[in-house]
């Protein structure tokens, strides 16, 4: 079987949230594939698609795919555009068409127009979540052909492979990694900077650059408030060793925001034994064992994250027990063979 992993240039989106350029997803999901059997090829769709003429911008890559990729068995899409371009190829070239469920990134205008029509059409469909699979089933996938897989393990895998060696919690760094970014609810960033006073750690926060930086300047006049900007480290979009080797060091990850499907910080934090407080959205939900492998916090209570992180820092032996409950389940889980079955499987009822 011949598949083609495509994504589109013109959507640009960060997929997994920190850690993960657009790109990397591509390449974990072709490796599984071709583990699999499948040849596969990772094909970058350019052309504008823009408010007033997206229809001629898939059009346009349409015919590309046509024209160059008519011999595809199969086409795994990792974005709405790159699936609505498989999809109007499809009368010509025959191959099957998977999509990876994305809806919570499309905005408005003619994605959210468009996101509907590609579900109904597609073959099947892969969900990094419970949520996604819900969603597209209620925008019109036929809850048959939906398949869950978090396939951002993949990437969480391939950056901690080869694994080095596990650095003992015991000698870990005394600092908090903060990923996606400075908390929404300023009232909680206040009682996370509250939390960094109380307890001497450090905290690192690390996002984007220029994303949220009027949080990020908000956070900085928190800690000058507080007298603990010594203790606060605010660094840009990490990726690959650096975010490795953050996450190695640290005592603690934690996931600020909502992350997008499968974000990457707490799949990685678990692979090298850190416990993790997230907020509770779809992903972390999905990934997350509360109270077993972490702790699953309301974003809407300003004191739950703070009050939480000042539990993990006070309690060595629920730190210790979280990230080896952790590891275990992200190795038994969520291993790069499971999620590549499940791939396997969304082609396979593809092509039914």
């Amino acid at each position: 079987m011949r598949v083609l992993v495509l994504r589109s240039a013109t959507r640009p989106l960060d997929l997994l949230g920190e850690g993960a350029p657009p790109a990397a997803l591509a390449t974990e999901v072709a490796a599984a594939l071709r583990a699999a059997g499948a040849q596969v090829q990772v094909v970058t769709l350019d052309g504008p698609v823009v408010l007033d003429s997206w229809s001629a911008g898939v059009q346009s890559m349409a015919t590309s795919l046509v024209r160059d990729h008519a011999d595809a068995d199969a086409v795994h899409a990792l974005d709405v555009v790159a699936g609505a371009a498989a999809l109007a190829a499809r009368r010509e070239t025959g191959a099957r068409v998977v999509v990876r469920a994305q809806s919570t990134h499309l905005g408005s205008g003619p994605m959210r127009v468009l996101w509907p029509l590609v579900l109904r059409a597609a073959d099947a469909v892969v969900a990094p979540t419970a949520a996604d699979a819900r969603e597209a089933v209620a925008l019109g996938a036929a809850a048959s052909t939906v398949v869950r897989c978090v396939d951002g393990a993949l990437l969480a895998s391939a950056i901690c492979s080869p694994a080095a060696p596990m650095v003992d919690e015991v000698r870990a760094e005394g600092y908090l990694l903060a990923m996606s970014g400075v908390p929404e609810d300023p009232r909680t960033a206040r009682e996370l900077v509250r939390t960094v006073a109380a307890t001497g750690h450090r905290l690192v926060v690390a996002s984007p650059s220029g994303r949220d930086e009027p949080a990020r300047t908000f956070l900085r006049w928190l800690a000058e408030e507080h007298s603990v900007q010594d203790r606060l480290e605010l660094v840009g979009r990490v990726t690959g060793p650096d975010f490795f080797d953050l996450v190695d060091r640290c005592q603690a990850v934690i996931a600020t925001r909502a992350e997008p499907s499968c974000g990457l910080a707490p799949l990685v934090a678990m692979h090298r034994a850190r416990p993790v407080v997230a907020v509770a959205g779809a992903s972390a939900t999905e990934v997350l064992v509360d109270g077993v492998t972490g702790r699953l916090v309301d974003p809407t209570v300003p004191y739950e994250m703070a009050s939480a992180v000042e539990d993990l820092v006070e309690t060595r032996f629920r730190r210790l027990a979280w990230g080896v409950a952790g590891r275990d389940r992200v190795q038994s889980c969520f291993a790069p063979e499971q999620v590549a079955r499940s791939l396997t499987l969304a082609h396979e009822i593809a092509a039914a």
